[in-house]
């Protein structure tokens, strides 16, 4: 039940969110500069106005096992997020099973999915995308 009133939090707020951060990234587009705002080096934990905890930033992909996974280094492992793409408001849910990205090689990313969890929310080709992470079940 508790799962579910958080779910229901996420999807209110994200309409919100996503209007937020496609604003952030116009007003970046139009400067040259980067977003500023909820996106932290750290990948901090921000709460939107109704308490729903949520992450901004970038996320890349890699090829590890061909599931919905991701590597991160702000969740343990096993833990269940819901990654947001705001440009085409696509999300796909994942399992936390590995380690990563390396914040200080990538210290924009703070996510990296798996291939076939990438390709559920934007084109491979893409590289890196703006998100938003949702956590469903944290460990």
């Amino acid at each position: 039940m508790r799962n579910f009133i958080v779910l229901s939090l996420c999807l209110l707020s994200f309409n919100q969110v996503k209007a937020e951060v496609k604003n952030r990234s116009q007003v970046a587009r139009a400067s040259q500069e980067q977003p500023a705002g909820e996106r932290t080096d750290s990948g901090e934990l921000s709460e939107d106005s109704i308490g729903v905890k949520k992450i901004v930033g970038m996320a890349s992909w890699y090829s590890y096992k061909g599931g919905l996974f991701a590597a991160s280094t702000g969740f343990k492992k096993g833990s269940v997020l819901r990654i947001i793409n705001p440009a085409n408001d696509k999300y796909v849910d994942v399992i936390v099973n590995d380690y990563g990205p390396d914040r200080k090689k990538h210290p924009n990313r703070i996510i990296d999915l798996d291939e076939i969890a990438f390709q559920k929310i934007a084109d491979l080709e893409t590289g890196i995308i703006d998100i938003i992470i949702c956590p469903l079940k944290t460990l």
